[in-house]
């Protein structure tokens, strides 16, 4: 159905090519362009905010002014983003340029495959910021012929990847306790939440461990599964080849674990049909000791919100874990989703979208996106940028999701909000992060039978894990499964493909 329309797009827009041919965007900042008329973008991306930026957003019109483009957003919940996105595949009436957060779904590698999207392997190295988002940022979105078909909305590898707990620091020292370490370390932090009234509210109703479960995986416990597998993802290298997570010693720990935690009242009594952001509102609400958050700077929206209830929240990111394989924390893949341009847009069209994302990589419009206009939303003084607090940079926090292209070191530790306590305390965590972090190995990896078989694989896991930790199942059920899954032709030759598409990448076959 994309075909059909993309022809009458092609057609409709190839008129309006001539004027945009040659628009170099080589040099860093360069908004200076040929066509005297501004170039309209449509754009479909996500917010995490209560509301999207508007069309009035003074950063919107300063990113506009820059580039010399219209920009037109279309602004998606990030509750309903996976959704709206397969509506719009489906539908073949694409924008110029479109967000996905999952650049490796089946849908999206047959469109790929079919010529539905740009191939900007090579387009992006005349962009130096595009190809200074790093060798991570783009091997992670390279398709199963080694080709990149969108662009990486790059972020920096460190301080993130997955969720990972945080813990209401006040209420260790009111108990004197440490931060936890293991998993035995954090069973003993929630039992004592749970039984010795940490909020000092005289009730036992505090949630020790605000975790969600979902419908394909782990949701906000996947740290212990990972931690005591000792590698994160759904795969594993072991003695060189890559392995199956599921089916290791680990996974069946962290069910028993798991199984204990929701027996005695330390995970939310609805943990199996409740949402990720439910469970972070708990720990914002000052409800909850535990949950996990998906970057370091995270904590500060939930401790200011936690603080609502009392003065005196702070909630901390744990630096590591220790399991059986040592310390883990998890290293990112150095993007968050990708944009595609569909090739419906012409070439000419293509190098100005990559002019302008390539400006959007530049320091200038790093602090555009992330702090508002400079003398209006915030001020620099003795180089410290300081907001404005009479005109607040509100409706506009998501621009810089938008794409966030300098990728600063510490940029999933920090924000301009924070003060110079909590910005320290951040910046030392993620510094331990990095000396013990992991990368998922199987990110991107390409096998034909996982396309048919790997979705309704991991919904039949997760719904046999689930049951377990409600104790609807023995833990024997779990045992049962795993040699049968090990038996299974389909999985076996689901495991061979990935392993022989990661022998590739890692250059030993």
């Amino acid at each position: 159905m994309w075909q059909k329309k993309g022809l009458a797009l092609v057609m409709g827009t190839a008129l309006l090519a001539g004027g945009l041919a040659g628009c170099g965007g080589k040099e860093e900042g360069a908004a200076a362009v040929e066509s005297k008329e501004p170039t309209t973008i449509s754009i479909m991306t996500t917010f995490y905010s209560k509301e999207a930026p508007t069309e009035e957003n003074l950063a919107i019109k300063e990113l506009e002014k820059q580039t010399n483009t219209k920009l037109k957003f279309t602004w998606v919940t990030s509750n309903n983003y996976n959704d709206k996105s397969n509506v719009t595949l489906a539908s073949g009436d694409l924008p110029d340029l479109m967000l996905v957060n999952d650049l490796f779904t089946p849908q999206i590698r047959q469109m790929a495959v079919q010529g539905a999207f740009w191939d900007v392997t090579e387009l992006v190295k005349d962009y130096k910021n595009l190809v200074a988002y790093g060798e991570e940022a783009w091997t992670n979105t390279k398709m199963q012929d080694g080709r990149n078909y969108g662009i990486p909305r790059p972020r920096p590898v460190e301080g993130a990847g997955s969720a990972f707990p945080v813990v209401r620091k006040d209420w260790l020292d009111k108990l004197g306790m440490s931060i936890p370490e293991t998993v035995e370390d954090i069973y003993q932090v929630m039992k004592a939440f749970k039984e010795k009234d940490p909020d000092g509210d005289g009730k036992h109703e505090t949630v020790p461990f605000a975790a969600n479960i979902e419908a394909t995986w782990m949701g906000k416990l996947m740290w212990m599964e990972d931690l005591l597998n000792g590698s994160p993802g759904r795969w594993k290298v072991k003695d060189g080849q890559l392995v199956y997570s599921a089916l290791e010693p680990g996974t069946r720990e962290a069910l028993v674990w798991a199984n204990k935690f929701y027996k005695e009242g330390l995970l939310p009594e609805d943990a199996i049909i409740m949402k990720a952001s439910q469970a972070e509102e708990l720990l914002g609400a000052g409800k909850a000791g535990f949950s996990t958050l998906g970057t370091i700077e995270s904590t500060y929206t939930h401790e200011l919100n936690a603080k609502k209830v009392d003065p005196n929240a702070q909630i901390v990111a744990l630096p590591y874990l220790t399991g059986p394989f040592g310390k883990m924390a998890y290293k990112g893949t150095g993007y968050f989703g990708a944009y595609l341009i569909p090739k419906t847009v012409p070439e000419a069209k293509v190098k100005k979208i990559l002019e302008f994302l390539d400006w959007t990589s530049t320091q200038e419009a790093d602090d555009l996106m992330r702090y508002g206009v400079k003398d209006v939303h915030y001020t620099v003084q003795n180089g410290v940028k300081t907001p404005n607090p009479d005109q607040a940079y509100t409706n506009s926090a998501d621009l810089n999701q938008f794409m966030g292209g300098i990728v600063d070191y510490y940029n999933r530790a920090v924000n301009v909000k924070m003060d110079a306590e909590m910005t320290k305390r951040n910046k030392a965590i993620l510094d331990e992060r990095a000396k013990v972090s992991m990368s998922d190995p199987s990110t991107g990896l390409y096998s034909e039978t996982g396309l048919l078989v790997q979705k309704e694989l991991e919904q039949k896991i997760q719904d046999l894990k689930s049951k377990i930790i409600l104790g609807k199942e023995p833990i024997t059920a779990w045992d049962d499964y795993a040699n049968m899954l090990k038996a299974n032709g389909d999985f076996q030759k689901f495991a061979k493909e990935m392993n022989e598409a990661y022998q590739k990448r890692v250059g030993t076959k």
